[in-house]
């Protein structure tokens, strides 16, 4: 099913995507998970050959897509744009290395897979959480509607009963 947005709605993503939620704990969490993973990826750089091939190089990247998938989850758009650019600023010691130690055009191609990522699964979850707001709007409205015509019957049932005692 097709959803049709406001443009009201529309602002409040861009808002929410220009605001991470840089007040709450998990949110840093996340952030950490991605300096970590970074670390992670340089010193195997530095210290693994890549010759030997005894561990996997695109791991680190690859693991990239939990941290952001999980703040897409938790912060939709906002949190997972700006963990996909931060996960790219943390990435830049790495794709400076040198052709011996490093390997440049994979990573390359893993980070714009997590950029595309981060803007997928945020997008969608904050069209979701749109989407779930309609539905909590028109419950709301349904309810209240539902509300005064049970009012109304009742005061007509009222009025018919006092009709017929004066008859």
């Amino acid at each position: 099913m097709e959803t049709l947005t406001t443009r009201a709605d529309s602002r409040a993503v861009l808002r929410l995507a220009l605001h991470p939620p840089v007040r709450e704990a998990r949110f840093w969490i996340v952030q950490t998970m991605v300096g970590l993973f970074a670390l992670l990826h340089l010193w195997l750089d530095l210290h693994v050959s890549i010759a030997s091939g005894a561990f996997p190089s695109g791991l680190p990247v690859a693991l990239l897509i939990l941290p952001v998938g999980y703040a897409a989850l938790r912060y939709g758009l906002a949190g997972a744009t700006c963990t996909a650019l931060w996960a790219i600023l943390l990435w830049l010691p790495d794709l400076l290395l040198s052709r011996d130690r490093g390997h440049v055009g994979s990573d390359v191609i893993d980070l714009a897979l997590v950029v595309i990522v981060a803007i997928v699964f945020g997008r969608r979850m904050d069209a979701e959480r749109l989407t779930h707001v309609g539905v909590e709007r028109a419950m709301a409205a349904s309810l209240a509607t539902e509300a005064r015509f049970h009012r109304l019957f009742e005061t007509v049932g009222v009025c018919r009963d006092a009709i017929f005692q004066v008859k």
